[in-house]
C-alpha cells in the first residue's frame, strides 16, 4: 500500500518487498493445511483444495474487476480490455510489460496489481499436484527441500538470463513460494530442524537482507536476480522466529490483535487499495493527510468487501466442504486469544 502511493521516501522505495515476504508466507501456510490433510488421512484431495481456494479467491476477485471496469466505462477514458482480461484470466504476470503503466497512464494501475494473484493462483495448481505425485511415488515428501534448490536455481538463473525484463512471471517467482513451501515442510516433519531456524540469530540474517532492497531500486541488476532470493531465505527466517512465538504481554497481545485482524481482512485491502490509491494520487495534491486519508479508505473499504463478498463465499465454502485444519500461525494467533481473554479476566 506504501508502495503504491509513495509519498514516504523509503517507505514507497521498499515497499515491494511485502509480495516477496507474502509469497514465503504463503507457501508456508498453503502448504501446511496440505500436510496436515495428509497427515490425517493419508492423501490429498486436488479437487477439494481447488474448489476451496476457488471460492476465497474467485467471488471477491470478480466483484472487484466488474466493479472497476464499470467505473472505467462510465469515466469515458479509454478501456483497457487486454488489461481487465489479463486479470480475469490470471495471466497478468506474463501480460504486465514496461511500458503498459505508459500507455494508459491512470487505468492501468487499476488492476495490474493482480499479477501477484496470478502467481498465486499458478502456485495453487501446482503444488498439490507436486505433492499428490510424490505421494504416489515416495509416500513421503522428503525430496521437498532438494526440490526448492533446485527451483531456486533455476528462477535466479532465469532471472539473470531475462534481465532487464522485471520479475513478474511465474517461473521468475516461484522459489519464494517454494521457500515457504520447504519451510512448511520442516515445521510438519523436521521439527528439529526447524527448531535451528527459530533462535534469535536469524533476524541478524533477515535484517542483513533488507539492507538489499534499502541499498538498490526494484528495477536494479541486483534486487531483480540475486536480490529476490535472498529476500527469500530472510523471509523464510523471519517467518520460523515468528512461529514459535506468542504475545507475552497486554501490549503486543493486543497489537497482534490489530495486525491479525488486517490479515483477517487482507485479501479484500489488497485488492481494492489499488483503485483508491489511483483515485487518492491522481485527486489530491500529495501530504501526509492525503496519504493516511488513503490508507483509511482502502483498509476501510476492504474491510467492507470482505464482510459483503468474501465472508458469506466463505461460509457457502465450509458449509459445501466443511473446514480447513488450523496453519500454525492461526494456532499461535488463538494461543495469544486465549492468553488475552485471561489477562482481562485476571485484571477484572
Amino acid at each position: 500500500m506504501g508502495r503504491h502511493f509513495p509519498y514516504y521516501a523509503l517507505w514507497g522505495r521498499v515497499g515491494w518487498v511485502g509480495v516477496d515476504l507474502f509469497f514465503v508466507l504463503s507457501g508456508f501456510l498453503i502448504s501446511g493445511l496440505l500436510f496436515q490433510e495428509y497427515k490425517r488421512t493419508g492423501m490429498i484431495d486436488f479437487w477439494r483444495f481447488t474448489f476451496r481456494r476457488g471460492l476465497k479467491i474467485w467471488p471477491p476477485l470478480y466483484v472487484f474487476l466488474m466493479a472497476t471496469a464499470t467505473a472505467v466505462l462510465l469515466s469515458h477514458q479509454a478501456f483497457p480490455r487486454g488489461l481487465f482480461a489479463a486479470a480475469a484470466g490470471f495471466y497478468m504476470n506474463y501480460f504486465l510489460s514496461a511500458g503498459v503503466h505508459n500507455a494508459v497512464p491512470t487505468t492501468s494501475y487499476l488492476v495490474t496489481h493482480t499479477w501477484s494473484l496470478a502467481v498465486e493462483e499458478h502456485f495453487y495448481v501446482f503444488l498439490p499436484l507436486l505433492l499428490i505425485m510424490l505421494i504416489k511415488l515416495r509416500r513421503d515428501f522428503r525430496f521437498l527441500p532438494l526440490i526448492f534448490s533446485g527451483l531456486a536455481a533455476l528462477s535466479l538463473a532465469l532471472r539473470v538470463a531475462t534481465h532487464p525484463t522485471e520479475s513478474y512471471a511465474t517461473h521468475l517467482r516461484i522459489d519464494g513460494l517454494f521457500a515457504g513451501v520447504a519451510l512448511g515442510y520442516l515445521y510438519h516433519f523436521k521439527p528439529s530442524s526447524f527448531q535451528r531456524l527459530t533462535s534469535n540469530y536469524v533476524l541478524l540474517i533477515w535484517i542483513s537482507t533488507m539492507l538489499l532492497p534499502v541499498s538498490f531500486p526494484w528495477e536494479s541488476r541486483v534486487m531483480q536476480t540475486v536480490g529476490i532470493s535472498c529476500l527469500s531465505i530472510g523471509f523464510s527466517l523471519l517467518i520460523a522466529w515468528a512461529s514459535v512465538r506468542t504475545p507475552s504481554d497486554r501490549v503486543s497481545t493486543s497489537m497482534m490483535h490489530v495486525l491479525a485482524g488486517m490479515g483477517f481482512y487482507s485479501y479484500s485491502i489488497y485488492l481494492w487499495h489499488a483503485p483508491i490509491a489511483v483515485l487518492f494520487r491522481f485527486k489530491y495534491l500529495p501530504s501526509t493527510i492525503s496519504f493516511w486519508a488513503y490508507i483509511v479508505a482502502a483498509t476501510s473499504v476492504g474491510i467492507g468487501m470482505a464482510r459483503l463478498i468474501e465472508q458469506p463465499a466463505l461460509r457457502l465454502r465450509d458449509r459445501w466442504y466443511g473446514t480447513r485444519f488450523r496453519p500454525p500461525l492461526a494456532a499461535a494467533y488463538a494461543a495469544a486469544s486465549a492468553q488475552s481473554s485471561s489477562l482481562t479476566a485476571s485484571a477484572g
